[in-house]
């Protein structure tokens, strides 16, 4: 049974030794990683496909992408450093800041998401109706 109790103090997330993670945290952090590897594909592809159309958007998935893949090259890192039980890379703090860092993370992407994208896709949409109607070069 798992207790709640043990992640409320600092000798939990601190302790340079921890004890060997479980198969089931094992089979969680390899599908966590392998899902997260697929959302990076997704996201490289699909910013790909929206290059020419929209570009705001393709740079948003480009920032989730970065996103991704970063996790997913920290979760093999830490993945390694639990399997071999590094004292210290280890510890269970690192979990925390990587979640930590993450939201962050996601928290200015959604910002530009939410507040900037629409500007920008404002600004780009009346800088090609200016566009439209200035002469073209000949060939």
């Amino acid at each position: 049974m798992f207790l709640l109790s043990p992640l409320f103090t600092l000798g939990y997330w601190f302790n340079p030794r921890p004890e060997p993670m479980s198969s089931l945290i094992t089979q969680a952090l390899m599908g966590s990683i392998i899902v997260l590897f697929v959302l990076a594909l997704i996201f490289y592809f699909l910013a790909k496909a929206k290059m020419d159309k929209d570009r705001v958007t393709a740079r948003i998935l480009k920032k989730l992408n970065g996103l991704s893949s970063f996790l997913v090259v920290v979760l093999l890192f830490m993945f390694f450093f639990f399997w071999q039980r590094i004292p210290y890379l280890s510890s269970r703090f690192w979990v925390l800041a990587w979640l930590i860092t993450a939201l962050i993370w996601l928290f200015f992407i959604l910002r530009y998401a939410i507040v900037y994208a629409p500007e920008r896709r404002a600004a780009l949409l009346q800088e090609e109706r200016y566009k439209k109607y200035l002469p073209k070069k000949k060939r």
